[in-house]
C-alpha cells in the first residue's frame, strides 16, 4: 500500500486504526518495502469471501494512493 501523503517510516498505529475504521477492513502492519510503500495484512468486513471490496474501500480513501495484492504471498 502507498499512501497519498509521503511517508519515510511505517505509519503510525493511530493511522493505520483510523484508516481501517474508516474502510472497514482489518489491517496489520507487516514492514516497509520501499519509501512510502508498505506491506500488511488485509481482512475485509465479516461475511466478505475475499477482498475485492475491501481493497476497492481502500481505493476510494483520500489517504491512500495506491493498494494491490501481492500475489506472491500466500495465506498459510
Amino acid at each position: 500500500m502507498a499512501f497519498a501523503a509521503e511517508m519515510q517510516h511505517a505509519p503510525d498505529d493511530r493511522f493505520v486504526a483510523d484508516l481501517a475504521r474508516a474502510t472497514d477492513v482489518q489491517l496489520t502492519f507487516v514492514s516497509v518495502i520501499a519509501r512510502n510503500l508498505f506491506l500488511f495484512t488485509l481482512s475485509g468486513a465479516s461475511g466478505e469471501v475475499d477482498c475485492r471490496a475491501a481493497l476497492e474501500r481502500l481505493r476510494q480513501d483520500a489517504r491512500v494512493r495506491a493498494v494491490d495484492i501481492d500475489e506472491r504471498r500466500q495465506h498459510h
